[in-house]
């Protein structure tokens, strides 16, 4: 079943269709959230309370997304609510060791791999997200600017601006 037929049934309150729609989600809603919040119990919490928020909100998805897109914007909402609500300091990703491969290569990609989320916690919304979207989740520019509400072209110019920044502090490290 395609998900506009999905997306219909769940509306009609069809609960394994929305089961399977969040299920199918569900790993890239925790990636996302996780490499914004850097915690892994935070992220699990937020995961929950989109998933709430999306089964709650169904009705009003008009389909004019991806039903992923729509679900990383829930995301990105309750990201944002829950640093207004806590405005505490998130802490270190640790990222599990890949087994099966050489361990100084996983330890040195577990290094860059948290000095950029260090530097990223720094950038401020929406140029964080739009960088994760686009490099980590893997989303085109239309996708980005149709979940951040930010133009293309703007979307582009700061992705242009955060690379180019990321590198130079990188190099200096």
């Amino acid at each position: 079943m395609d998900e506009k037929r999905l997306v219909e049934k769940a509306k009609e309150g069809h609960t394994l269709s929305m089961n399977f729609l969040l299920e199918e989600n569900y790993t890239a809603l925790y990636a996302y959230l996780l490499k914004m919040t850097g915690n892994e119990e935070v992220t699990k919490d937020m995961v929950q309370d989109t998933m709430i928020k999306a089964v709650a909100g169904i009705k009003s998805f008009r389909g004019d997304s991806k039903f992923s897109s729509w679900l990383i914007r829930i995301g990105i909402n309750t990201y944002k609510n829950y640093l207004k609500k806590h405005k505490i300091p998130l802490t270190d990703l640790e990222p599990d060791l890949v087994s099966g491969q050489n361990v100084e290569d996983e330890v040195e990609k577990k290094n860059r791999f948290k000095e950029v989320v260090e530097r990223l916690k720094k950038v401020k919304e929406p140029d964080r997200t739009i960088f994760i979207l686009k490099y980590y989740e893997g989303y085109d520019y239309q996708e980005i600017a149709d979940i951040t509400g930010v133009k293309i072209g703007t979307c582009k110019s700061k992705m242009h601006y955060l690379i180019n920044k990321l590198r130079k502090e990188m190099e200096v490290a």
